[in-house]
């Protein structure tokens, strides 16, 4: 599957939500080295109410289950970055 979400977009977060279903893309953080990171990702598997397997669009792998309350919110609005057009010269 394709990426919906590039880098350089701007996404919208719903963080009232707290119901989430499969294939809505939600936006959740981990720590990585002590760095928070945040994520956008599908939801692919819902296990009861404690966790969730997500997976980008464009990654071959899901990644590991995360618990519900990582989650921030579910992405409702994507703006698409803009690209310039870049001269190059070349010599």
């Amino acid at each position: 599957m394709l990426p919906i979400i590039h880098s350089g977009d701007v996404i919208m977060v719903d963080t009232s939500k707290m119901e989430y279903k499969l294939n809505d893309i939600i936006v959740y953080y981990t720590i990585e080295s002590g760095d928070l990171k945040l994520v956008a990702h599908r939801i692919v598997h819902i296990f009861s109410n404690k966790f969730m397997i997500t997976k980008g669009d464009n990654n071959s792998i899901a990644d590991k289950p995360i618990r519900i309350n990582k989650i921030i919110g579910k992405v409702i609005a994507i703006t698409e970055r803009k690209i310039e057009n870049e001269k190059k010269e070349y010599s």
